[in-house]
């Protein structure tokens, strides 16, 4: 009995029917897929990355150059130091408050304002700390960075990578004072640098200068603080032009080049954060969009028919002739 039935479920079917049904189904669903736009907006970037420099009124060259489509390549140097310029020594004024609560009156401590995984980080063995570096690496192997914990006066610990100070040898002075070398660290991915599709986002880390002109009196920070001019450029990769995107936030860039953005501002009150949209790369989403949708709906209807093909020869009162 089972075998006669199966044999007239298979010859009420119309198998070449089905097979193209399948067929188009398949073909149709991987190019809608494809041309389905990958973004989803903005991406968020790190917010808690920061810069300590030691020393303050430093005038600084900080820039960030995209690696990728959410890597990215960090570098800070000095871009000279004038009169103003304070060099960083082991006693540094920070607030201090008694009390087993920390609630107790205010008093001024002096001594190394960082901890480096609990012991004081002396003048002499560090010219920046990157705060929150998350998987950033030194630029080049053998940089003597150091990755650990930093405690600042008035905060706690927090994960940070240590950049050593220029050696003896190598040292000249500037204005009076050495100033701090290089700091170039490289992001594979989640850095402070994310383009997803036509969206781009991008956010610098504010620069903190230290020395006894600039107490600890406050940890956190919405923008530089104990620093001269800074100049920070926002370097993109080839291919990716600057007239292409507009620019959604401020402040605007002082000068613009068809690779890279550039804002020249002292002690920003906020931390330089940009996001920009990429008008042609919008259209060419929405446009992608709407096919794949097209050719979503060209497989919806022919799934639909594939099974009513299926199911059709098990009725019994729809026998078909």
């Amino acid at each position: 009995m089972a075998p006669a039935q199966r044999g007239s479920y298979f010859e009420e079917l119309h198998l070449f029917l089905v097979v193209a049904l399948i067929v188009v189904s398949i073909i149709l669903g991987v190019i809608g897929w494809k041309l389905h736009p990958d973004s989803n907006g903005f991406q968020t970037v790190p917010q808690n990355v920061g810069v300590l420099v030691a020393g303050s009124g430093y005038g600084l060259v900080q820039t960030l150059t995209q690696s990728g489509d959410d890597g990215a390549t960090l570098k800070v140097s000095t871009g000279g130091a004038g009169k103003g310029v304070v060099p960083l020594n082991d006693a540094i004024p920070y607030e201090v408050f008694g009390g087993p609560q920390g609630d107790g009156a205010a008093a001024t401590g002096l001594g190394p304002p960082l901890k480096f995984d609990g012991t004081p980080l002396p003048s002499t063995q560090w010219s920046y700390v990157v705060l929150n570096p998350g998987a950033a690496r030194p630029c080049a192997d053998h940089a003597g960075y150091r990755y650990g914990t930093v405690s600042l006066p008035l905060g706690s610990p927090t994960k940070a990578l240590v950049v050593p100070p220029v050696p003896k040898k190598d040292r000249s002075t500037v204005g009076g004072t050495v100033p701090p070398p290089g700091l170039c660290v490289h992001w594979g991915s989640a850095s402070p640098f994310s383009i997803s599709g036509p969206y781009l986002s991008a956010r610098f880390p504010p620069l903190r200068g230290i020395s006894s002109d600039i107490p600890f009196t406050q940890i956190p920070q919405a923008g530089d603080l104990g620093v001269g001019q800074v100049r920070r450029v926002l370097y993109l990769e080839d291919g990716n032009n600057t007239a292409n995107f507009a620019i959604q936030t401020d402040p605007r860039p002082t000068v613009s080049s068809p690779t890279a953005w550039t804002w020249t501002i002292k002690d920003a009150r906020q931390v330089i954060q940009v996001a920009a949209t990429n008008a042609s790369a919008t259209q060419h989403e929405n446009n992608q969009a709407f096919y794949s949708g097209v050719l979503f709906g060209v497989v919806g209807g022919a799934l639909i028919a594939l099974i009513t093909e299926l199911v059709v020869p098990l009725h019994p009162r729809r026998r078909r002739r």
